[in-house]
């Protein structure tokens, strides 16, 4: 049997040393190998939970907004409602005052200049422009009445202030005298100065229109009376 000479155990111990090392160096390369694919794995979570985080914050950005507009839009609406019900206030305590020319109530045939206040307080200072002034062919200085001239210094509620036009009839005669006007009344009330009522009348249909007189409360009592005196 041969016997191992020093240089064949140098060999030897170098071949074994060789496998040792390879084996480590193989152990440690797996080893970093499954710390990388680990590393890589975690981080991929990472990166997967970062989007899904972005994702979420991206949804409650756009919830968040949506809250927030839906809060604006409640806070406008409400803000119209306050100012509606403020305009409705405002406009429930001032006067109403409005021009017109009209059949007489109690002869139909006679037109009136008429001036009245429909609201619930005192109107001051009502100016009232007719443009053309007024003209008829039976009153011959309709025009120059102080209603044009000069303010109303107050109109309580429900006042009314009638001049005499002329007589339907006659102005339908005169086709030289106008017919249509353009009025403005201004005024004051309790919250300051009224808005300009500013608007256009055709008196035309009314001077050809059938005659009619409508009669009064006081004509309706007048009938009572007489005939009560006729049944006593």
């Amino acid at each position: 049997m041969d016997t191992f000479q020093p240089d064949d155990w140098i060999a030897v111990g170098s071949a074994c040393i060789a496998i040792i090392t390879a084996i480590v160096i193989g152990i440690v390369g797996w080893r970093q190998t499954t710390q990388a694919r680990r590393s890589a794995t975690e981080a991929s979570k990472q990166v997967q939970a970062a989007k899904n985080q972005a994702e979420s914050s991206r949804l409650q950005a756009i919830e968040a907004k949506r809250d927030a507009d839906a809060a604006e839009r409640q806070a406008e609406a409400a803000q119209e409602s306050l100012e509606l019900e403020r305009r409705i206030w405002h406009d429930s305590s001032q006067p109403y005052v409005y021009a017109d020319i009209r059949p007489d109530e109690r002869y139909a045939v006679l037109l009136v200049i008429v001036v009245e206040n429909t609201g619930r307080t005192v109107a001051r200072n009502v100016r009232v422009e007719f443009d053309p002034l007024p003209q008829s062919a039976t009153f011959k200085k309709v025009g120059e009445k102080r209603l044009f001239n000069e303010p109303i210094s107050a109109l309580p509620p429900g006042g009314r202030i009638i001049h005499y036009l002329d007589r339907s009839f006659s102005l339908n005669e005169r086709s030289d005298l106008p017919w249509r006007y353009l009025i403005k009344v201004n005024g004051e009330g309790p919250h300051g100065a009224l808005d300009e009522l500013k608007y256009e009348i055709d008196i035309s249909p009314l001077l050809d229109s059938a005659a009619r007189d409508l009669g009064t409360l006081k004509d309706v009592v007048e009938e009572i009376r007489k005939f009560r005196r006729q049944v006593e």
